[in-house]
């Protein structure tokens, strides 16, 4: 019995020093990866500031409390991003930060400030003290914290005047509080399309393509302002017509149809970016019309074309024979995009070898390394097949 108890005990102490093992581990990683966000703050390394923090939300729970010392920090940047970590992190986690978040609302910095309002809409916690904080910088000086404000009064609350001020935003001239804006609102179903519609017919370019771009992050559901978007993709102004396309893409198998209809009867001042759009629908419907302009059309719009059916993938991979025969044509932007776009669909011997053939032999270097990186793209893909294959 004495050797039982001793063995039980001694199997404890194993798992308690392996706790322990493991929590200082995480100390460790935490210490290191805040300070490489604090460090990558103080100088706006993006890339760098995003990785750490993407960290530091795996690493959740044992990250708080270095993060909350972090949003008291001297350096604007370095309390800015420390907050939008404790807000990504969540609630169930970081619970403990809320009332930290409630007075950075009142930070001197405005990225701060907005931030943190980010941050408690992403805790999803409608009590008295985050809602009376938010209220309270409704009318904040900065376009920026008033639209991540009143994205997160709207999430918390569900209230349509928040929405309504909201969609305002996407008239401001502030871009990066137009940016955010057409962020929070394309995530709102079908709520925001009443809203957002008759924007559409503003006569600034800027509003048009902020409400295209809500309606195209909405998607299916914004279906209803697909007459608008056909007339505005058919219409004079360039950077309009391509918003109107590129939303009209995502719209289902109707906002294909007008794509196509766009396309296939050589419709608009800028059809062209009717060929774009069809390259991100993701449909094969698409791909007959793609085709008819390769056989058709001028180069720079067969371009348009082929780069369409490299965007679609494997989906367009029957076009892969009108792709291979492209690779003879006299003009390099031809030939350099049917390689790029056959990097993405399954190749047969015929295409391996013709790339191969331009690799070694075509007379532009930019041809013959699209043509080495459509090579590497597919052995790769061929390598992964027959691993799948294997297992």
């Amino acid at each position: 019995m004495m050797v039982r108890k001793k063995l039980h005990w001694g199997i404890v102490a194993l798992c308690l020093l392996g706790a322990e093992q493991v929590q200082a581990a995480e100390a460790v990683a935490v210490a290191k990866t805040v300070q490489r966000l604090i460090a990558a703050a103080r100088i706006y390394d993006e890339r760098e500031m995003l990785a750490a923090s993407e960290q530091l939300v795996k690493l959740g729970r044992p990250a708080v409390p270095a993060l909350l010392a972090a949003s008291e920090d001297s350096e604007p940047n370095v309390r800015w991003q420390a907050i939008l970590a404790l807000g990504r992190i969540g609630r169930k986690a970081a619970g403990s930060a809320q009332s930290r978040l409630v007075d950075a609302l009142q930070d001197d910095d405005p990225d701060v400030r907005a931030a943190a309002a980010e941050s408690l809409g992403l805790f999803q916690v409608a009590d008295v003290e985050v809602l009376q904080g938010l209220r309270e910088q409704v009318a904040d000086r900065q376009p920026l914290v008033r639209v991540q404000v009143l994205a997160s009064l709207w999430q918390l609350t569900g209230e349509t005047r928040y929405l309504a001020e909201l969609v305002d935003h996407l008239r401001a001239k502030d871009w990066m509080a137009v940016d955010a804006a057409v962020r929070h609102l394309a995530r709102s179903d079908t709520a925001a399309v009443t809203s957002v519609r008759p924007l559409l017919s503003s006569k600034q370019a800027g509003v048009v393509v902020a409400a295209a771009k809500v309606l195209e992050g909405i998607g299916v559901g914004a279906s209803a302002a697909q007459a608008e978007l056909t007339t505005l993709a058919l219409g004079e102004n360039r950077t309009c017509a391509q918003a109107a396309a590129e939303a009209l893409a995502k719209m289902g198998e109707s906002g294909i149809a007008a794509l196509i209809q766009i396309v296939a009867h050589r419709r608009g001042t800028h059809f062209g970016v009717a060929i774009c759009a069809l390259g991100k629908t993701g449909s094969r419907l698409a791909v007959d019309v793609l085709e008819d302009v390769i056989a058709r059309d001028a180069e720079t719009l067969q371009v348009a074309a082929i780069q369409a059916l490299g965007e679609l993938g494997e989906v367009a991979e029957k076009a892969s024979g009108t792709l291979v025969l492209h690779l003879d044509s006299p003009n390099a932007d031809v030939r350099g995009a049917c390689l790029g776009a056959l990097a993405h669909m399954p190749s047969e011997d015929a295409a391996t070898r013709k790339i191969l053939e331009i690799a070694r032999n075509d007379d532009v270097d930019f041809v013959r390394s699209a043509a080495l990186a459509a090579l590497k793209r597919l052995s790769a893909e061929s390598l992964g097949r027959s691993a799948l294959s294997v297992h």
